[in-house]
């Protein structure tokens, strides 16, 4: 009989183990540390809605008598009423005075002390584990450092060898414990160990829910967790009736995350290369190495060391190369942010005296690569026609070329070639006008880009295209087709293409941007891989540091252009006329007696006579945008009055008026 008994209590206990219900609910949680006292302010975070249509759903369940405990992921312990821990300045006392404030729904503090402060007699439990979550935290941080390290010494491999060098050292600093011989090797490591151990901490505080459920005498749980955690949970779950809540508002932020840091991780690891400035339809497999320059010439030891780490045996043969022996190695290898490149740095390889964008064979080896036939495409209303574009364009010695099956726009042919007989950009040295696709981002809205080396002006139409077609549809769907382009797409590409024309002219930058408020230090480059068997356009010698304009850097720059935003947007909420005129006299951004309307009253860029936000990146491209800027108010007279230049500002965020002063020296009479 007591064996039957014991039995008869196993079943019962394993009855009971699966009688259980779970619901597992999706979580957009705060982050730690907002307040969240201001009930009004508060909804205008992103987990509002999630938050509390969380709470809604629970207390209409806990109402029907269908939750009878609520776990909760972000503390330990139970949720009684000794519970004394404050949340983004909630606590259960605080809770408890609010609860028949008609807007006890809409506060952003933890749910499961909402429902314990509105249902005193509701079991509510955290199932967490503090020291897992302490740890967790540690190692989403761990990944985030670790990564930004790597980014940032691939970037200053390639542009500045003393800022890799002071973020060596400071990786150094930290890790003193260890001897880093090979930095960006070691980063990654580590970033790959402390994502691992941030997936291993989710299912160890998973055993801590599991073990907080499974020991509960209630049956009916609702366990709110952010989504990293459900998978894994519902798993071990697999004894029990379990749903999951998908509230509204969730986002999946934490698993988009994580995926993200994972594809970005395997990318790193089979980094593949690309090969710039190339002929089209380039084969690696037809290219010879011939005449290999000793390592010891073209390296210090530690350029060596470093490039070794990126490249393979046989691809760092390559850059060894000087087919034609003419000094000029073949290839040099940078870095740009993730992606690993080889750009041609010798502009005739073969020294037969055709450019190797223009060149189909090596030297005796044939069939290196294919001359693609132009293609030119329509999408913007051009009244000219093709045939006769292009053979004006080759009258001006200037070659088309396509990569792929890239089409040029006959939009941007037609306005170079008006730009050229107007002879608003005289003087330039485009030799090969280029469609392609972008191999690597210079700017979110770059379009264009010059390559001194090759003179070659690089445009991207399938880039352009959509940003184009992305303008109409957010800010212009209501204006006549024609009229945008006629208004917005011409001037677009107007100011972009004449701003990398600006940077082929034969010009001393550097000794006008001084005069112009520019300053900046000036060291030498102390290595020879940057500076020895290198084409003379791309020779370097010193490396620029500390720019600024006005007596600012542009990351200063950019803070102050947030302070501008956030003034505009508060403008926006401000009603009435004259409200908004006492909003707009306390400004600095306020351009009195410009114009009456919004776009004529405001700016950022008008009283302090700057060209644009992107001028003040450097003095290089703060030359480009001012020349730019003189031949966009040669075609458009009106651009650079006052009211005019302000409403530019706000339409492509240029300002022709600051050019004026520059104009009679940068354009010819």
């Amino acid at each position: 009989m007591k064996f039957l008994s014991a039995i008869i209590i196993i079943i019962s206990i394993v009855s009971c183990y699966q009688k259980k219900d779970v619901l597992l609910v999706k979580q957009w949680h705060l982050s730690p540390g907002v307040d969240t006292s201001d009930i009004e302010k508060s909804k205008a975070l992103g987990p509002y809605e999630n938050q509390k249509d969380i709470y809604l759903y629970l207390e209409n369940l806990i109402e029907k008598k269908q939750i009878n405990l609520i776990v909760s992921e972000g503390c330990e312990g139970e949720i009684d009423q000794n519970f004394k821990t404050t949340f983004h300045s909630w606590n259960l006392d605080n809770l408890k005075a609010q609860i028949d404030n008609k807007n006890f729904a809409n506060i952003m503090a933890p749910i499961p002390l909402k429902l314990k402060a509105k249902y005193p007699e509701l079991k509510v439990i955290c199932g967490d584990n503090d020291k897992l979550i302490k740890d967790n935290l540690r190692a989403f941080s761990d990944i985030k450092g670790f990564l930004g390290f790597y980014n940032r010494l691939i970037e200053a491999k390639s542009k500045s060898q003393e800022k890799y060098y002071l973020y060596l050292d400071k990786l150094q600093e930290l890790f003193s414990e260890f001897e880093i011989k090979a930095p960006i090797k070691f980063t990654l490591r580590k970033a790959t160990e402390a994502l691992s151990e941030f997936e291993m901490l989710i299912y160890k505080r998973n055993d801590s829910f599991m073990n907080a459920i499974s020991s509960a005498k209630q049956d009916k749980i609702a366990v709110i967790i952010g989504g990293l955690h459900v998978d894994d949970l519902k798993s071990k779950l697999n004894n029990f009736k379990v749903e999951v809540y998908e509230p509204k508002g969730y986002r999946d932020d934490e698993q988009a995350l994580l995926r993200t840091f994972k594809d970005n991780l395997t990318t790193k690891m089979k980094t593949r290369i690309i090969y710039n400035q190339v002929p089209a339809g380039f084969s690696l497999s037809k290219f010879s190495i011939r005449n290999p320059i000793s390592v010891d010439k073209l390296f210090l030891p530690e350029e060596l060391k470093d490039i070794q780490e990126k490249l393979s045996g046989s691809e760092f043969k390559l850059l060894l190369g000087d087919f034609d022996n003419d000094g000029i190695r073949d290839f040099t290898f940078a870095s740009s942010g993730e992606k690993y490149i080889m750009t041609a740095e010798d502009t005739d390889w073969d020294n037969d005296g055709i450019d190797n964008l223009n060149d189909s064979s090596l030297g005796d080896i044939p069939g290196l690569a294919l001359i693609t036939p132009v293609q030119v495409t329509n999408n913007y209303l051009s009244q000219k026609k093709a045939k006769l574009v292009t053979e004006e364009i080759k009258k001006n010695e200037v070659n088309l070329l396509s990569v792929e099956d890239i089409k040029h726009e006959l939009l941007v042919l037609e306005i170079f070639n008006v730009l050229n007989d107007k002879k608003l950009i005289t003087n330039h040295r485009i030799k090969n006008l280029r469609a392609q696709r972008q191999l690597f981002s210079y700017g979110a809205n770059v379009f264009f880009s010059y390559i001194a080396h090759t003179n070659t002006l690089e445009y991207y139409p399938l880039k352009l295209a959509k940003y184009i077609d992305n303008q109409y549809k957010k800010r212009f769907k209501d204006t006549e087709y024609k009229r945008y382009i006629n208004s917005y797409v011409i001037p677009l590409i107007i100011h972009s293409l004449t701003h990398e024309v600006a940077h082929s002219l034969d010009f001393d930058i550097d000794s006008y941007a001084r005069k112009f408020s520019w300053t900046w230090d000036t060291l030498k480059y102390k290595g020879k891989y940057l500076n020895q068997f290198r084409h003379s356009k791309k020779v370097i010698n010193h490396i620029d540091m500390n720019k600024k304009y006005l007596g600012s850097t542009d990351k200063q720059w950019r803070a102050e252009h947030r302070k501008f935003l956030n003034f505009s947007n508060q403008f926006h909420r401000v009603v009435g006329k004259k409200e908004r005129m006492k909003f707009l006299n306390k400004s600095e951004f306020f351009v009195p007696s410009a114009g009456a309307r919004f776009d004529q009253q405001i700016s950022f860029l008008y009283p302090k006579s700057i060209p644009s936000l992107y001028a003040l990146k450097n003095q290089d491209e703060w030359f480009a945008e001012i020349y730019a800027l003189c031949v966009f108010s040669k075609v458009y007279p009106d651009s650079a009055k006052k009211i005019r230049s302000i409403e530019l500002e706000h339409l492509l965020g240029i300002n022709p008026h600051s050019s004026l002063a520059h104009c009679p020296t940068l354009l010819p009479k």
